[in-house]
């Protein structure tokens, strides 16, 4: 044989063999842990998220509840309230009636009960006169209780004629000739204020 047929017979058989040899191939490897680490974190994040998202709904749909509570509840004290001022008014004026039936009553009894002395026998003269009398006002009518008043004092305090005549009250007498100026002089419980004596 000549060299060159050696020579490809040699590369043939060494082609052969390295042909026989071959691995067949490998499997695809696993990903490294790292990348499954990633992957997971990732995965829990997308969780957490939509759990911070149901959590922040709920908080909303709780203080929207929260604040419709608390508007109902501000109308039911201001009704309550309303309600209140309404009974504690009447039962005001229910008291007022009642204590001025109590005095004029009380007034009654006592210049009933009074013995007719010569002392008294000018005071007593002008219980015959009018009873309760009733001045209308613009800040409210004035209830004077003449029995009440002639029972304490001599009928010259306020009358200036013997026997005594009927008086024309209005805003100034009232004010700066008797009512106002007597209540001032004697103090203790005569009324001095407006709502003392005016009455709405």
């Amino acid at each position: 044989m000549k060299p060159m047929s050696y020579l490809a017979a040699l590369l043939t058989a060494l082609l052969l063999c390295a042909c026989s040899q071959e691995q067949p191939p490998a499997e695809k490897p696993e990903p490294p842990a790292a990348e499954q680490s990633q992957s997971a974190a990732q995965t829990a994040k997308h969780l957490a998220d939509q759990a911070e998202q149901k959590i922040q709904e709920t908080i909303a749909v709780a203080e929207e509840k929260t604040e419709a509570l608390k508007q109902e509840a501000k109308q039911e004290v201001a009704a309550v309230k309303q309600e209140a001022t309404e009974v504690a008014a009447e039962a005001k004026s229910t008291a007022i009636q009642a204590t001025q039936e109590a005095k004029q009553a009380v007034t009654t009894a006592l210049a009933d009960l009074k013995p007719a002395t010569p002392e008294t026998a000018t005071t007593t003269q002008p219980v015959a006169g009018p009873g309760m009398v009733e001045y209308p006002a613009s800040m409210g009518k004035v209830s004077f209780n003449h029995i009440e008043h002639a029972a304490q004092f001599d009928c010259s305090k306020c009358h200036s004629t013997d026997p005594p005549q009927k008086i024309v009250i209005n805003k100034e007498v009232a004010h700066t000739q008797l009512c106002k100026v007597c209540h001032k002089e004697r103090g203790g419980d005569a009324p001095t204020a407006c709502t003392g004596c005016h009455q709405k």
